[in-house]
């Protein structure tokens, strides 16, 4: 993170929601460092007292992973922050406190780290800024751990005729539940 010494102080590009730069799972690095403070303060649960996301910088992510998404500053999980920063996720630009859907503050000593689920295709806004108007360079993590489909006898990723063929070879076979992966319903038959 070294590299962000020499950072402007300058607004970055996706300074405000409608303006979010567009991410998808992966590692981005980028900087609060000069962000003006565009969303509502969020007193709720997550932040408590003034609630502030200061110096906040937006993100725009589109999955259609169906899942837990998880957006981390956390180093055990690729990212970090140097700051005591805060993370909160919405659906569409907030006209409002408290709507956003997943939101973190210290998940990791000061990084925020957030988990949500995902049942398809859905466009997010991801907002990273700080408490007491902390700034500074972040390494963000995005992951989406699709929920396994049972149907998927194969393992391959899609439910096809190589399922069915593997059930139907198991057809009428018993066993304890679970013996086979044709037993989708785990019932041991």
């Amino acid at each position: 993170l070294s590299d962000f010494a020499t950072l402007s102080l300058a607004p970055p590009p996706s300074d405000e929601c409608d303006g979010a730069g567009i991410v998808s799972a992966g590692d981005f690095a980028f900087a609060t460092l000069g962000a003006t403070t565009g969303g509502p303060n969020e007193p709720g649960a997550c932040f408590g007292g003034s609630g502030e996301i200061s110096k906040d910088v937006w993100f725009k992510l589109g999955t259609s992973c169906i899942g837990t998404v998880t957006v981390s500053l956390c180093d055990a999980d690729g990212g970090s922050a140097d700051f005591d920063a805060r993370l909160a996720v919405y659906i569409g630009c907030p006209l409002a406190a408290d709507t956003m859907i997943a939101c973190s503050d210290n998940a990791c000593g000061s990084a925020p780290s957030v988990s949500f689920s995902n049942s398809g295709p859905t466009v997010y806004r991801i907002r990273v800024g700080g408490a007491n108007g902390a700034a500074g360079p972040v390494m963000m993590s995005i992951t989406c751990a699709p929920v396994p489909c049972p149907a998927d006898v194969s393992g391959d990723g899609q439910v096809n005729i190589t399922d069915l063929l593997a059930v139907a070879a198991a057809w009428g076979s018993t066993g304890d539940p679970g013996w086979t992966p044709a037993d989708v319903n785990d019932d041991g038959t």
